[in-house]
């Protein structure tokens, strides 16, 4: 007998307070499905993914949960802690005085309002009526109004972090790094333990290429707060990318040193990788994250090799979405692509990935399935930018998997996302001798560019990656291991048998095997 949501979510709450983690979070992935903006479901999700301190990924339930259901003041108290967790500051106190102004009160609001003053050495910013509506116009895409408003008021309070930090982040969504770098320097002068400030620094000092500075920055972030997940993220990624120049004490630059040392090309040259010999390489490198004392993490999935083309799939994938049409560039974008059937497996791919050699250094990854409506488990992917290129290196790849790991797995030519198929299944079929069978619709282009005009263009990194294992990709292949247990695969007790750390990816792997058989 299948049970109602309502039924659902009692169990879930029950399975919650008894501790029955694994139980609870299958019941709320469940009640998500059928209803994802369930008010309750979405929150609860959020105190379940909490737990461990993954704050950055319960965000969007706390999120989604107030956006339905605004009413419910324990909502409201749950993002605003949750964004404090995070030392998003600016954001805490903007979603606070939307509170106050939807008639929030009570204890804990108050001893909320006194949590986030004390996140400011001095009271110099503006009362939240002044300040709020240029956080509306900022949020609202209003730029250089909210750019213009934050200028004029710096002129009655001089010394507020707050209004610098607003001008800093307008500053940056109008491409103007230099000043926004200028911004949140004079924020960090007035406060220097502001982590938000620091933070967006980096960011602006990355696009504009200060790449030693920016990742000065990050570390003085994670200085005034280690468990800061957004300045390690950041910091993480910019590492992939590039190698420092100036040398600095910091726990994350020191250890990704002593990975990218380790030497991988000897463990794959003209002969089959051994599964020893690729527990023997995670083991050496996991080696030196426990050895830096630190609780490094990531919430990525997925091991990137970046050429310095920018594919921009969050703006194609935001457009599908949105719109449910396909953008036009990934009409000519197909993929090679090949599924793994265990962990060690996937970890071979990637190193036979990372010492393939392409014409055009294609974007490459390596991954395990997460997406709710997909199928599969392992998948190592390369993106190519048209059929004829994606036919050759189908056939370059599988000459490398043959050789470095042998029979039983090969590539395949897929088209685009794998999420288009579901909407437009004729998408999916591929021509090797004439026009597909699915074409580009020339009457979405003006879809596209009236999405564009209203949506400001990401922030990206088109540097490509730093050949070598990194501390972001041993971080991940630990996320995948956990994954691994959570499907049942044995093979992952050859590379480990530590208790499993990352709950959240575990559970969602054991959520698979009711609906995908591997």
């Amino acid at each position: 007998m299948e049970l109602t949501l309502d039924q659902a979510l009692k169990q879930g709450v029950e399975a919650h307070q008894a501790g029955q983690l694994q139980t609870a979070n299958k019941l709320y992935v469940a009640i998500l499905k059928e209803q994802p903006k369930h008010p309750d479901a979405n929150h609860n999700m959020g105190i379940l993914t909490s737990v461990g301190g993954n704050i950055q990924e319960a965000l969007p339930f706390f999120k989604t949960a107030l956006e339905t259901k605004p009413s419910v003041a324990q909502f409201w108290l749950s993002y605003i802690n949750a964004l404090l967790k995070l030392d998003q500051v600016t954001d805490a106190k903007a979603v606070f005085n939307q509170a106050k102004k939807k008639g929030a009160k009570g204890d804990a609001f108050d001893q909320l309002e006194k949590r986030i003053s004390k996140f400011y050495t001095h009271s110099q910013d503006p009362p939240s009526e002044q300040l709020q509506p240029i956080v509306d116009h900022y949020t609202g895409g209003l730029l250089k109004q909210a750019l213009s408003e934050t200028d004029q008021m710096l002129k009655k309070f001089p010394h507020s972090p707050a209004l610098y930090n607003l001008a800093g982040a307008a500053n940056m969504g109008l491409a103007q790094f230099s000043d926004a770098i200028s911004s949140y320097q004079k924020a960090i002068k007035i406060n220097p333990t502001d982590a938000e400030a620091y933070n967006n620094m980096g960011v602006a000092m990355t696009v504009t290429g200060d790449l030693d500075a920016a990742i000065g920055s990050y570390e003085e972030t994670l200085k005034i707060n280690p468990k800061n997940a957004l300045a390690q993220s950041n910091l993480l990624d910019l590492l992939t990318s590039y190698t420092p120049k100036i040398k600095k004490p910091s726990t994350i630059a020191t250890a990704n040193e002593i990975i990218r040392n380790i030497d991988i090309k000897s463990t794959i040259l003209n002969h089959v990788i051994s599964d020893a010999q690729v527990v023997g390489l995670f083991t050496k490198a996991a080696s030196h994250i426990i050895s830096s004392d630190s609780d490094m993490t990531t919430k990525r999935s997925q091991t990137y090799r970046k050429s310095s083309v920018d594919l921009n799939c969050k703006r194609h994938m935001s457009i599908f979405k949105q719109h449910n049409i396909i953008p036009e560039f990934c009409f000519s974008c197909y993929k090679v692509q090949a599924e793994p059937k265990s962990i060690i497996d996937l970890i071979k791919l990637y190193l036979v990935f990372e010492q393939l050699n392409l014409n055009e250094n294609n974007t490459r990854k390596c991954m395990v399935e997460l997406r709710p409506t997909i199928s599969g488990f392992y998948k190592g992917i390369i993106f190519c930018s048209g059929l004829e290129q994606a036919n050759q290196i189908a056939a370059h790849l599988n000459t490398a998997i043959e050789q470095s790991i042998g029979s039983g797995l090969s590539a395949k030519v897929k088209r685009g996302c794998s999420e288009y198929p579901v909407a437009f299944p004729e998408y999916k079929e591929i021509n090797n001798f004439g026009p597909q069978l699915m074409n580009y619709n020339e009457d979405w282009k003006v879809i596209e560019e009236d999405h564009d005009s209203k949506h400001r263009a990401d922030l990206t990194d088109v540097r490509p990656s730093v050949s070598g294992l990194n501390l972001r990709d041993v971080l991940v292949i630990r996320r995948w291991i956990d994954y691994a247990k959570g499907i049942g695969d044995l093979s992952a007790d050859l590379i480990n048998q530590d208790p499993v750390r990352d709950q959240r990816i575990y559970s969602l792997a054991k959520a698979r095997l009711d609906r995908f058989s591997i």
